[in-house]
């Protein structure tokens, strides 16, 4: 599933740091919006990602169902193997903790005009990288970023990936990599701002 740039050296129009939901999302967004751009994307994980992830997005709303449906068009892809929902539900336990499925349940009872889905979040990245690969998009994962060197003439990551290190020089770097933060660490010193990490 993992692709390499063509030259690691050679100079790419965006580097996105971080292959999950936003890196892959975005990557997918930039091909459609500019179809010549080249685009590469630095994963720490190696795929694939397991089904189950311990973040927040395993369900969607009804703004981000459209965005994955319409503007993405991942539409087919969402109806065959994502549970669609029925908006926001609520279930009342009636001062016991019984089962889900044996309480009271307030909520809509026809699906909503614009869908909205629960997801594995592990198996939605999976999903999002096979997009990526299929669109020709470069996808490395098992990468660690080293450093950056942003300069007005182009921005450099150095990374680790299989013991060698090597080089992406980009004119866009974006950071996609969540709590890393690793543009931001980078730009805002930990003192600075009063975090010890």
């Amino acid at each position: 599933m993992e692709i390499d740039v063509k030259d690691p050296d050679s100079n790419i129009d965006v580097v996105i740091l971080g292959g999950g939901l936003a890196g892959c999302a975005l990557a997918i967004q930039l091909q459609q919006s500019i179809p010549d751009v080249e685009v590469s994307i630095l994963e720490k994980r190696s795929l694939p990602f397991p089904d189950a992830a311990h973040k927040v997005g395993e369900s969607t709303i009804e703004v981000g169902a459209h965005y994955f449906t319409s503007v993405l068009d991942l539409s087919h892809q969402l109806r065959t193997c994502k549970l669609e929902k029925l908006g926001l539900r609520y279930f009342f336990n009636n001062g016991q903790n019984a089962p889900i499925s044996e309480r009271l349940e307030f909520g809509q009872v026809y699906f909503p005009p614009i869908p909205s889905y629960n997801f594995d979040r592990g198996r939605m990245e999976n999903l999002l990288v096979h997009e990526c690969v299929l669109r020709e998009i470069d996808y490395l994962g098992g990468c660690r970023v080293k450093s950056i060197d942003l300069d007005k003439d182009g921005h450099t990551v150095t990374y680790g990936r299989d013991g060698m290190t090597q080089t992406i020089r980009a004119r866009w770097v974006v950071d996609a990599s969540g709590r890393a933060g690793i543009l931001k660490r980078k730009l805002v010193p930990c003192h600075r701002i009063g975090l010890v990490l």
